[in-house]
Parts: structure tokens; C-alpha cells; sequence
């Protein structure tokens, strides 16, 4: 899973599903990501891997570092446990800001001392899985103090997903194509963004037609278990070089 592809993923189903039941859009996200995974399949098998020599790293980088404070600026106002959110980036910077007053401090308190964990976790002992210790500690800490006004996910349900096929109309199939096609340009220029910096760095081949079959595998497996679109994550590629895989 990547914040980039699950962002856009949203944005698509979101703007499909809004006046619709929430069983509609888990059927939506599940729908896309087997359209997406269509799409990647035909398009490695017509060679276009070939459109990943006119992606520029200046150009990749500078998307990457827009959509990371983008993403920031949207989990702002749970950081500061404010309910208020904007419609885009400068938005939720100012919903924050002028809510203020209605910051949780334990919520505040939690969320800063878990950030801190992470980056220090992350600089002294990149080898150990950081973010796994830091939800870990969180959880143990919110259990024992069951602080007041803190948002938690509650309770997961356990056991392996189970198959199926979402079940939407092919009008609505129609409308996630636009979406889908998105997703395959952005996820695409992600995962080979993150296949060529390691290719670089260890000395071995990126077949890019390859690698979108292998995007279309993952994602209409995806799809099928009722999950959202996936690529290749550049933060989970970091990580697991870190921890020497």
C-alpha cells in the first residue's frame, strides 16, 4: 500500500460513492483496484514500459514531495485531535490553525511522542521496524490511560479476507475508468521511480513492461480480497532497504 495511489484512490471512489450506502464504497475501491490491475496488465503486455524514459527524477520528485505535504496537512487535525478539516492543502492548514482552542492535549501528546519515536527510532536504529514499536507502544500507552476525547480505530476484525467480486453496476464500472487510468500513470511512475533508484544503487536491471504486468497481478489480486489499488510504495522500499531486504 501506498499514501500516494490510496489518496487518489479515495478522491476517485469518494467523489462515485458519496451519497451512496458505505457497503457501496468498499464494492467502489475493490472495483478500481481490479481495473487498475486490467489496465497495468494491458499496457505491459503492448510494451509501454517504454513511457517511463520520458519521467524525469526532478519531475517524479517534486510530485512525491507535493503529495508527502499533502498528506500531512490532511492528518494535521488529527494530530491536534481538531474535528474541523479544509477541502485541499492550504485549506486544512487554515482549519487548524484558526481551531486551535479545540486541541486535545492528550491526543497532541500521544501523536508528537510517537513522531518523535519514529524519526529517532528511524536515525539510531534504522534495522528495527519503527513503525510497528511506535503503533505498538501507542497502543499499550492509550489501554493503560484510556485518555479522554482521543480517536481510536477500535476493535479489527480478525482471519484471512475472504474472496469476492464487487458487486457495482456497469455504469458505475464506466466511471472508475477514468480514475483507474490515473492511478496506473501515477502508480506506474512510482514504482519504476523506486525499482530504478535501488536498480542503481545494486547494480541490476529494471524491465519496466515487466513491472507493470507484475503491478497488474498485485493489484487485481488486490481487488479481489476487497482491498484498495497498491504499487511500488517508495517509503516501504526505503524501509524494507533499511532493514536489509
Amino acid at each position: 500500500p501506498s499514501s500516494t495511489v490510496a489518496v487518489l484512490s479515495f478522491s476517485v471512489v469518494g467523489g462515485i460513492a458519496a451519497s451512496s450506502e458505505p457497503e457501496m464504497f468498499y464494492s467502489l475501491t475493490a472495483g478500481l483496484a481490479i481495473l487498475t490491475g486490467a489496465f497495468f496488465v494491458v499496457a505491459g503486455l503492448v510494451k509501454l514500459g517504454f513511457l517511463a524514459d520520458f519521467m524525469s527524477k526532478p519531475v517524479l520528485d517534486g510530485f512525491i514531495v507535493g503529495l508527502a505535504l499533502t498528506i500531512a496537512a490532511g492528518q494535521l487535525h488529527k494530530l491536534f485531535g481538531i474535528e474541523a478539516t479544509g477541502d485541499n492543502f492550504f485549506g486544512d492548514i487554515v482549519a487548524v490553525v484558526s481551531n486551535l482552542d479545540e486541541t486535545v492535549v492528550a491526543a497532541l501528546v500521544i501523536g508528537a511522542g510517537s513522531l518523535v519515536l519514529l524519526f529517532v527510532m528511524e536515525h539510531f536504529v534504522p534495522r528495527i521496524p519503527a513503525a510497528l514499536v511506535v503503533a505498538a507502544v501507542a497502543i499499550v500507552i492509550v489501554s493503560i490511560l484510556r485518555p479522554e476525547n482521543v480517536a481510536i480505530i477500535g476493535e479489527i476484525p480478525g482471519g484471512l479476507p475472504s474472496l469476492g467480486w464487487p458487486t457495482i453496476s456497469i455504469s458505475q464500472w464506466i466511471e472508475l475508468i477514468p480514475g483507474a487510468i490515473a492511478i496506473v500513470i501515477v502508480g506506474f511512475a512510482e514504482s519504476v521511480a523506486a525499482a530504478r533508484t535501488y536498480a542503481r544503487k545494486y547494480g541490476y536491471a529494471v524491465d519496466a513492461d515487466q513491472e507493470m504486468v507484475a503491478l497488474g497481478a498485485a493489484n487485481a489480486a488486490t481487488g479481489v480480497v476487497g482491498a484498495f489499488v497498491v504499487d511500488g510504495s517508495l517509503s516501504k522500499t526505503a524501509a524494507a532497504d533499511q532493514a536489509g531486504q
